[in-house]
C-alpha cells in the first residue's frame, strides 16, 4: 500500500507539472509510467488489488498485472526518449511500441493460461529496452546532457532490480520482487 501511495503521489506531481508545461511530454510519460507502476505494484507480492476488491476475478488480476507491466515499460521508454531525443533512435521507439501494442492485444484476447506463457517475451523486451536505455544514457553522459548522470544511475538501479526479478521468476535465487522499488 505504501508503494502504491508513493506511485500515486509522484504521478500526481508529474501530471501537475505537465499541466503547467504541456509542451514538455516527459512529465506526462513519467506520470503514466508511475500510474501503471502503481497498478502493477497492486498485483504483486501481497496483491493489494485482491484485498481491495475481494470478489475480483483472478483472470482480471493476472491481465491487470501483465498489461500494467507492458504499459509501464512503454511509458518509461517514451519518457527516456523524450528526455534524450538526440541520443535515441526513433525507429527503436516505433518497433517497441508496435511490439508492446501487439502483446497488449494478445493479452486482452487470450485467457491467462495462454498469455502467461509469453512471460519470456516480456523479459526479452525489458532486457533489450534496459540495455538500449543504458546505451542512450552513456551517449547522453558523453555529450554532457543535463540530467544524464542521475538518469543513468536510475537506469542502473532499475537494471539491478529487473535482474533480481528475472532470477527470482526462474527460481535461480530466492528473494522478493524489487522492480517496483527500483
Amino acid at each position: 500500500i505504501f508503494m502504491l501511495g508513493v506511485f500515486l503521489i509522484m504521478a500526481a506531481y508529474h501530471f501537475g507539472m505537465f499541466a503547467f508545461r504541456s509542451n514538455d511530454k516527459t512529465n506526462l510519460y513519467f506520470a503514466l509510467a508511475l500510474i501503471f507502476g502503481g497498478i502493477f505494484s497492486s498485483t504483486v507480492n501481497e496483491i493489494i488489488l485482491v484485498k481491495l476488491i475481494p470478489s475480483i476475478n483472478w483472470e482480471i488480476v493476472i491481465k491487470t498485472n501483465y498489461i500494467s507491466n507492458y504499459l509501464r515499460l512503454l511509458f518509461f521508454i517514451l519518457f527516456i526518449y523524450h528526455s534524450f531525443k538526440t541520443e535515441f533512435k526513433s525507429l527503436i521507439v516505433k518497433i517497441l511500441t508496435v511490439a508492446i501494442s501487439g502483446m497488449l492485444i494478445f493479452i486482452l484476447v487470450t485467457p491467462a493460461g495462454i498469455f502467461t506463457k509469453t512471460l519470456i517475451v516480456f523479459l526479452a523486451m525489458t532486457a533489450f529496452s534496459i540495455l538500449y536505455l543504458i546505451f542512450v544514457q552513456i551517449k547522453a553522459l558523453l555529450r554532457k546532457k543535463p540530467g544524464a548522470l542521475f538518469s543513468f544511475l536510475g537506469i542502473l538501479i532499475l537494471l539491478a532490480a529487473v535482474t533480481n526479478d528475472i532470477l527470482k521468476e526462474y527460481q535461480i535465487i530466492n528473494t522478493i520482487s524489487l522492480t517496483t522499488v527500483g
